[in-house]
This record gives structure tokens, C-alpha cells and sequence, in this order.
């Protein structure tokens, strides 16, 4: 549910992970855990992956 709601907002001009964080907190979407999202968790949930320290 919080996959699908995240893609939405990144859909409808949230253009960072931080942004789109913040949207799931200021609609009081709660994590599994029952807390705050942060950027790194929306890139999880996203299936993004970061690029390896190091690599070019």
C-alpha cells in the first residue's frame, strides 16, 4: 500500500526521495514499524538501488 501511494506521489511532481518522504509523513502513512519515512526507506520500497561507494 505504501509502495503504491509513494509512486503516486513521485508521480504527481515529487522529484526526491525526500520529498516523496515527507508526502507519506504529512499524510500520517506510517512505515510497517509505525514510523517516520525517510529517504532511504522510500528508495527501498521503491526498488531503487544506490550506486556502490566508489563506482564512477
Amino acid at each position: 500500500m505504501a509502495k503504491r501511494r509513494a509512486a503516486d506521489i513521485q508521480a504527481s511532481g515529487a522529484p526526491s526521495l525526500r520529498q516523496v518522504a515527507a508526502a507519506l509523513n504529512a499524510r500520517h502513512i506510517k512505515t510497517s514499524r509505525r514510523k517516520h519515512w525517510a529517504p532511504t526507506q522510500v528508495m527501498r520500497i521503491m526498488g531503487h538501488e544506490k550506486a556502490p561507494s566508489g563506482s564512477v
